[in-house]
């Protein structure tokens, strides 16, 4: 934070003291916050003991920066920490580039077999993936009941 163009009186939405005092004083970054948040499928709520309307965890920082840029912070709590197997609803998310393992049955030795690669294009349907794997060669229309996502977390899929 000490290279950003803030001042110590910028923050105009969220918290620095853990909640205590809590702002959402510009328009335009709650115009901002609740537009990325209604993306991420977050839901409006009140914080602080001055019931503040936020679209974000209380304590993120959401300032404006002597260039007049918006700068949001502290974003670890921006989403809840949890295990692919939890999430069974959020499975067809695969970004293309995402690292993936395919599954292949291999007809010749009788065994399934992982490969490693990226999604290089998902079709519009979310069923079938074109993956390109290290040595170059692309499989198409893979199902998608064969590729699993090698992300832990919907955040990292998101960003």
């Amino acid at each position: 934070q000490a290279f950003l163009p803030l001042k110590h009186d910028s923050l105009v939405y969220g918290s620095a003291d853990a909640g205590k005092t809590v702002l959402n004083s510009n328009p335009d970054l709650s115009a901002a916050m609740a537009e990325a948040a209604q993306r991420l499928n977050l839901c409006k709520h009140v914080v602080g003991e001055n019931r503040e309307e936020l679209w974000s965890a209380a304590d993120i920082e959401g300032h404006v920066g002597l260039d007049g840029r918006f700068y949001v912070l502290d974003l670890q709590r921006s989403f809840p920490p949890e295990a692919p197997h939890d999430t069974p609803h959020l499975d067809d998310i695969i970004a293309d580039g995402s690292t993936v393992t395919v599954s292949r049955f291999d007809a010749v030795t009788g065994k399934r077999e992982f490969l490693s690669g990226f999604i290089n294009r998902g079709y519009p349907d979310g069923q079938k993936y074109d993956i390109l794997f290290p040595n170059g060669h692309i499989a198409r229309r893979v199902p998608a009941e064969l590729v699993k996502d090698n992300r832990a977390s919907v955040f990292w899929r998101l960003l």
